[in-house]
């Protein structure tokens, strides 16, 4: 996941309205987001996570456990030059699935991520309990944060950082939200439109990541294209509060051909209210 954009409001019972673009290498095998099942071998998380799922290191980059009203999104930390990045430790895509099947708070959780941190290439990791949002990332000197109400980004760098992509998508959520003020009881999947912006900033706003101006130019959008190598896989919207409703709405664009390329699930209290499924969409 390379992009997170959301709007928290501890005010309104916690509502936490967020959009996602999921970033990665087209020919590195994943799965649509789905209930993990005893099928697939997840025992302990049967009927709990709701996520998509990383065929290689088994992980995800986003999910829910609908029984326990939790949440939890990771992003890689652009950072080619440091020195911890290699392939021999552990998946940051386990991050998230081990908060989904914790009974951990967010900050607890967060402080027992960052004694291991060092057992990870960069990550940010943002997690919900029902009650708490927080954020920790390993390539600060910092610990985890409780994070404030308001409006947000978070891409490959620290949280709220003025990156174009950041400041550009956290207006454009603002505006969509100013537009229709009842999505926490009727969420909208129109919503996921505001990330295929495809937007290129001048090289003078683009942050320097290391990567080289080119690179930067091309990963600079809300939604990343690089032809036939690496871009923008999926998307997601994502409305929960601290009473239980949850809204889960994921878009997949690549591969073009998958069927259906939409998910939807609704959850309230006592379980889902439905799920639906739209091909072609």
């Amino acid at each position: 996941m390379c992009l997170l954009l959301f709007s928290y409001q501890p005010e309104k019972n916690g509502l936490l309205v967020l959009v996602a673009n999921r970033d990665e290498f087209y020919d590195r095998p994943s799965e649509q987001a789905h209930i993990w099942s005893r099928e697939s071998g997840d025992e302990a998380s049967a009927g709990q996570i709701l996520a998509g799922r990383d065929l290689k290191s088994k992980g995800t980059w986003f999910g829910i456990n609908s029984e326990r009203n939790r949440f939890a999104a990771v992003t890689n930390y652009r950072q080619p030059d440091w020195k911890m990045e290699n392939t021999a430790i552990k998946s940051r895509g386990d991050l998230p699935v081990e908060f989904l099947t914790s009974n951990l708070d967010s900050m607890t959780f967060l402080g027992s991520v960052q004694e291991n941190r060092t057992s990870y290439n960069g990550f940010n990791l943002l997690v919900f309990d029902g009650e708490t949002l927080a954020w920790y990332t390993n390539r600060s000197a910092e610990g985890p944060k409780k994070v404030d109400g308001g409006m947000h980004g978070l891409c490959n760098g620290l949280l709220d950082a003025a990156w174009p992509k950041v400041e550009r998508g956290k207006l454009m959520l603002e505006r969509r939200l100013e537009e229709d003020s009842c999505i926490d009881k009727h969420p909208d999947e129109s919503m996921l439109d505001l990330l295929l912006d495809g937007t290129v900033p001048a090289d003078e706003e683009l942050p320097d990541t290391g990567v080289g101006v080119e690179m930067e130019r091309l990963l600079a959008p809300v939604f990343v294209s690089i032809e036939g190598v690496y871009g923008t896989r999926c998307s997601t919207l994502l409305v929960m509060d601290a009473s239980g409703p949850i809204s889960f709405v994921e878009k997949t664009h690549v591969p073009a051909d998958l069927a259906p390329d939409t998910v939807a699930f609704d959850f309230r209290r006592n379980g889902p209210t439905g799920s639906r499924a739209k091909p072609g969409s």
